[in-house]
């Protein structure tokens, strides 16, 4: 049953991630107007709010679902499992992102927060399959040292 629980935990974590990425965008835009020399807002400060803050959280989120389950050495192939509502998300925010590209990306809010959004879910996928590499690499040495 918590095996079955995860992804929908990851997701949740991530949620928590878009919104305080898109939060700190527009509080940063609305007080700064950080625009960047391409006119585009939430360039700088999104990537470092998704960096830091998303980072942060990630890793939070994955220590949770790490003790949730209780195994020390998880297989790789939990990381489909643990992030296949971010693939199904990232799947379905590609063709709208490439058709912002495709027409000339503006800096229109709407944009701005579907490349979060997207950003947001492709991070997620990547933290968590580095989360559980280490996590693995971790968990052959440990074993490695107690024989």
């Amino acid at each position: 049953m918590k095996k079955f629980l995860t992804p929908f935990i990851y997701a949740i974590f991530a949620i928590a991630v878009f919104f305080t990425v898109v939060f700190l965008v527009f509080v940063v835009e609305r007080t700064f107007g950080l625009h960047t020399a391409w006119g585009r807002i939430g360039d700088i400060d999104g990537l470092l709010s998704l960096v830091f803050f998303g980072g942060a959280i990630f890793v939070f989120a994955n220590i949770f679902i790490g003790r949730l389950e209780g195994a020390l050495n998880t297989p790789m192939v939990a990381h489909f499992r643990q992030s296949i509502l971010l693939y199904v998300f990232l799947i379905l925010l590609s063709p709208t992102l490439l058709s912002f590209f495709g027409q000339g990306f503006n800096s229109s809010a709407r944009s701005v927060v579907f490349v979060i959004a997207t950003a947001v879910a492709a991070y997620g996928i990547v933290v968590n399959a580095f989360f559980l590499f280490v996590r693995q690499r971790h968990a052959k040495n440990y074993y490695h040292a107690l024989s």
